[in-house]
């Protein structure tokens, strides 16, 4: 009997530790193609993710166990640069290329051109989002400035007041009033309501300039906003009123209002080049050529995931909220790591 409780135990033990320390369950059996570029999760369906190669998308609904190609791209020049699930409606699903931007309204099954762009400057897309306040108006960040299109009417309209640069990230965040954030080739743009006035939140210039101990960013050269891999993106934690951008340089943080930024301090990562920086309901994880690493907000320092990883060089990330797991996209096929956070305490535990 005594040896049964210990072994209890000791299998008690082991699973929890498993668990705290994180091991990453590799998803890729049944994929044709292993280098993924893009990853998305269903919001309402954790089971469901998608995810894109260079020219494909697959997509399965079974959390990994099979796959199936739902999307081929035709052309050598073009490629899967972000996939997205509308939030409002989960079975539009939208895939961002160099020549525009492909939609299904059923979950994958057929696909259409929803977007070609204006020019041929303007069919690279980046990056596709709903508007949280109105969710028929599509925004899409290309390589030549900021759409909104209708979703069922196709209506495209320009955005003005931004400047003739590429779109690489789109964030909505909902406080006491509703702000849309971009971020470009020539630094972070805010909108607070009226869609033509933007203020440019962080600068690209030459020389630091302090600002009661932060930064603006009039100090930072603007090529770390167009990294080579991938593009910069922007994310806001609510819990701790913070902003985090991922650069070619390094991850900066961002005050409450977006005024002021400086470099995140602790950031003691092997590459600062960033390739992707994703958000969880307490902390953020940053994708690098060299592994996935985990901030923890308490400690002011990175944490390196990697038990379970066959590559280091890691393209993108995706957290499913619903579903408490984090993906990674990398050289070497799709990895799934369960409660990201348990080794995290909440902001004010003891």
């Amino acid at each position: 009997m005594k040896k049964w409780v210990v072994f209890l135990f000791c299998q008690l033990f082991l699973s929890h530790s498993a668990l705290a320390q994180g091991t990453w369950v590799n998803l890729s059996k049944g994929l044709d193609e292993l280098s993924i570029e893009a990853l998305a999760t269903d919001p309402k369906d954790p089971k469901v993710i998608f995810a894109g190669s260079e020219r494909r998308v697959y997509k399965t609904a079974d959390s990994g166990a099979s796959w199936k190609q739902v999307l081929g791209l035709r052309g050598s020049d073009n490629r899967v640069r972000f996939i997205y699930v509308d939030a409002a409606n989960s079975k539009d699903v939208y895939v961002c290329t160099e020549r525009g931007v492909y939609r299904s309204r059923n979950g994958g099954k057929k696909w259409g051109l929803f977007f070609r762009g204006a020019g041929d400057k303007e069919k690279a897309v980046f990056c596709v989002q709903s508007d949280i306040q109105n969710p028929m108006n599509i925004y899409i960040g290309s390589s030549h400035g900021l759409f909104i299109v209708h979703s069922e009417g196709g209506a495209v309209q320009k955005v003005a007041g931004l400047p003739e640069a590429p779109v690489y990230s789109i964030l909505q965040i909902v406080e006491k009033q509703p702000f849309v954030f971009i971020t470009t080739a020539r630094g972070i743009y805010k909108n607070a309501g009226d869609k033509d006035h933007w203020e440019r939140v962080f600068v690209g210039s030459e020389q630091p300039v302090e600002n009661n101990g932060g930064t603006t960013l009039e100090q930072f050269d603007v090529e770390e906003f167009s990294p080579p891999a991938a593009f910069s993106n922007l994310i806001f934690l609510g819990n701790y009123a913070k902003f985090y951008t991922a650069t070619g340089k390094g991850i900066f943080q961002g005050s409450p209002d977006a005024s002021s930024w400086e470099p995140l301090k602790g950031q003691t990562l092997p590459n600062q080049k960033i390739n992707f920086i994703e958000k969880s309901s307490k902390t953020f994880y940053a994708a690098t050529d060299r592994g996935i690493f985990q901030w923890d907000p308490d400690s002011f320092s990175f944490q390196e995931i990697y038990q379970g990883l066959d590559s280091k060089e890691i393209k993108t990330l995706s957290y499913s909220p619903s579903g408490d797991y984090l993906l990674a996209g990398t050289k070497n096929g799709i990895f799934k790591l369960s409660y990201p956070e348990l080794s995290l305490a909440s902001p004010g535990d003891e």
